[in-house]
Formats: structure tokens, C-alpha cells, sequence
């Protein structure tokens, strides 16, 4: 297959090092607060699921989402409220 090249217009280019951890959802709930200094009301936060418990609490019918931000103070994550403790992400910030 032949290598082939394409330009993409119209899109904004997000450079960044922002920062990034791991985090687990608390089991037996259906909200986690994540503290971390570095969030703003704007911040982009993208999750990577690192256990299958995880990955089975994201692909549920509720998913995992944030649900608020709380700047200079940490987010919060809504999910499925089951007893599973191994609910281990990868994230990364983006602002």
C-alpha cells in the first residue's frame, strides 16, 4: 500500500504537556472526586481504561463521564455504582 499524505483544514491544533495520572473509582458509588489543582472550568479530561473492570464500567449503559469541574480543586467522574475496587484509568488534561 502506498503512503499517502493528506491536509486537514479547519481544525485547531491542541499542543500541550498537560498534565496526566491515574486515578481509581471508588467502589460501592456513583460519583469519584479527583483531586487535582491543575483542572479549570474548561479543562478537557480524557479517560484510558487500565483494568477490565474499567473498561466494563465505561462501555455500560451509563459510561463514565465528568460531571463537574471545580477549578484549582479537582473533577468529578460519574459511573456505575458496583463493588469492583480495580476501576483504574489512565488520565490525561488538557487546558
Amino acid at each position: 500500500m502506498a503512503r499517502q499524505s493528506f491536509t486537514a483544514s479547519g481544525f485547531d491544533v491542541v499542543t500541550t504537556n498537560g498534565p496526566a495520572g491515574t486515578l481509581t473509582l471508588t467502589a460501592n458509588a456513583a460519583t469519584s472526586v479527583i483531586s487535582h489543582t491543575d483542572v479549570t472550568a474548561a479543562s478537557l479530561i480524557f479517560l484510558m481504561p487500565t483494568s477490565a473492570n474499567a473498561a466494563a464500567d465505561q462501555g455500560s449503559a451509563t459510561g463514565v463521564w465528568v460531571s463537574g469541574r471545580s477549578a484549582g480543586v479537582s473533577f468529578t467522574l460519574t459511573h456505575p455504582n458496583n463493588a469492583n475496587a480495580d476501576k483504574t484509568f489512565n488520565f490525561w488534561m488538557v487546558n
